[in-house]
């Protein structure tokens, strides 16, 4: 079906009681509707090089949903793709900026280990006359494929649980530790480690506090001189709030953010722009879809 809006391409939104939109008119509609220019240029086919010379080429796009923006990037002809969300006030080139990075570290951090025949290895999988394995970390998506079936993507390629059982073969004897991310989140580099943090509210509250006791003259002012290092001081706190709030448990996210904007609304200050602006950050966080 055509676009009601432009007549030319196909529509791939339908609203209910609106019509049917390709994605550059439902975009279109979306900025008019929060009043806000087209800044959203960017290169929508880009080139990745991996260390051995391979050339990955990459379909870009987006899709203005509300205040949030969705964009993916489709590897064509391969198997990797690529998710990212940021909010409509957000500045487009820093976010887009980031998602190229997030596409080059997918394609560059390797989750598969791979090595030749030379060898049998019974307990690893044989395919495409090479021996696959996990590495000690990295980043794996849970798909379902056109059947229902889940399958599992991973360095580009697609996988059946039998071959991902197989491929972990090598760590018989051992024990593993997972966290379940929204797609959108960051891709784990090859210099990065998972590491336990905590966030209860319990602990996130008294981070807080204790950061405006180290910031603020004792009668909960702070300055607008102290304000850079309170903000760069309480930044892991938000982290670990947006951390939460992505690996599921986004009731509980909410409910520690509406405390944590509370007690920073509760601050003193002679700055112009503080706590709002943290206060504002936490909201985008809590707030989303």
């Amino acid at each position: 079906m055509l676009c009601d809006c432009c007549k030319k391409e196909e529509s791939v939104i339908q609203i209910s009681g609106v019509g049917h939109f390709c994605m550059k008119c439902h975009n279109d509609r979306m900025l008019k509707h929060f009043e806000k220019q087209d800044d959203f240029n960017y290169q929508e086919t880009i080139y990745i090089y991996e260390k051995n010379g391979t050339v990955h080429q990459f379909e870009l796009k987006h899709l203005i949903l509300g205040a949030i923006v969705s964009w993916e990037a489709t590897e064509v002809g391969g198997g990797y793709h690529v998710k990212e969300i940021s909010h409509i006030d957000d500045d487009t080139g820093v976010v887009i900026n980031r998602f190229y990075q997030k596409i080059i570290t997918a394609v560059r951090s390797k989750t598969i280990e791979k090595r030749g025949t030379e060898h049998r290895i019974d307990n690893l999988l044989l395919r495409n006359e090479q021996y696959y394995s996990l590495a000690n970390k990295g980043t794996i998506s849970i798909e379902d494929n056109r059947h229902g079936d889940i399958v599992f993507r991973i360095d580009g390629e697609v996988f059946t649980p039998d071959e991902m059982a197989k491929m972990l073969g090598s760590y018989a004897g051992f024990s593993m530790q997972y966290q379940i991310h929204d797609a959108t989140e960051p891709v784990l580099a090859e210099d990065e480690l998972l590491m336990s943090v905590k966030v209860g509210k319990k602990q996130l509250t008294e981070d807080l506090l204790e950061n405006i006791n180290r910031y603020s003259d004792g009668e909960n002012f702070i300055s607008y001189k102290d304000v850079s290092n309170f903000d760069e001081a309480v930044g892991s706190i938000i982290d670990r709030l947006e951390l939460l709030y992505n690996s599921f448990r986004r009731d509980e996210a909410k409910e520690i953010g509406k405390e944590l904007i509370r007690i920073l609304q509760d601050i003193e200050t002679d700055d112009d722009w503080f706590p709002d602006n943290m206060v504002d950050i936490i909201r985008n966080i809590i707030d989303r879809i």
